[in-house]
C-alpha cells in the first residue's frame, strides 16, 4: 500500500509527523518520552479519581486540620479540588516541555528532568506515609515511571542524541 495519499486528497497529519526512527532517536530516548507521556494519563486519571473521592478526601481534610481553623466541608472540598488540579498541570507542564525538548535533544532538558524528577521521588517517598491508599499507588507509580524515564534517558545509546543539540 502507498504511503501518498490518492490525487486530490491532502497527506495525513501522521505523515508531517516524523517517527522516532526518521529523526534518529535511540530507542532509550524514545522509551523515556513515552513514560513521561504515560506519567501525564495517571496525573491525569489521578485527578479524575481526586474529583471522585472527593467528599471522602475533604473529610481527611476536616479530620486532620486544626479545630481553630473552623474550616467547612466545602472548603476542605475545594482545597482538595485545587491542590489536584495545580499538580495535575505541573506535572503536565513539567512532562510537555520536557517531552518537546528531549525529542529536540537539548542535553540541559535532559539534566532538568533528572534534578526535578528526581526532587519529586525523593518528596513522594519522604511524604509516602500519610496519604490515602490509592493516591499512595499512583505517587509511587509516578515515582517509578519518572525513575525508569531517568535512567532511559541517561542510557549510553542516549549520549550521542543530547551531544548534538544545539539547544
Amino acid at each position: 500500500m502507498s504511503s501518498t495519499p490518492p490525487e486530490g486528497y491532502p497527506p495525513s497529519p501522521h505523515d508531517s509527523q516524523p517517527t522516532a526512527e526518521a529523526l534518529g532517536m535511540p530507542r532509550s530516548v524514545a522509551v523515556a518520552v513515552t513514560l513521561m507521556w504515560v506519567k501525564i494519563g495517571l496525573a491525569v486519571v489521578s485527578t479524575i479519581l481526586t474529583v471522585v473521592m472527593l467528599d471522602s478526601l475533604a473529610d481527611k481534610v476536616l479530620a486532620e486540620s486544626p479545630e481553630d481553623t473552623h474550616l467547612t466541608h466545602g472548603q476542605a472540598r475545594l482545597a482538595v479540588i485545587g491542590v489536584a488540579v495545580v499538580f495535575m498541570l505541573g506535572i503536565l507542564a513539567f512532562n510537555l516541555l520536557a517531552i518537546y525538548f528531549v525529542r529536540r535533544g537539548a542535553n540541559w532538558a535532559r539534566i532538568t528532568y533528572t534534578v526535578l524528577a528526581g526532587v519529586v521521588i525523593l518528596l513522594t517517598l519522604t511524604g509516602i506515609g500519610g496519604r490515602p491508599g490509592l493516591s499512595m499507588v499512583f505517587s509511587l507509580v509516578g515515582a517509578g515511571l519518572s525513575l525508569a524515564s531517568i535512567v532511559f534517558l541517561w542510557r549510553s545509546e542516549a549520549n550521542p542524541w543530547f551531544a548534538k543539540s544545539l539547544y
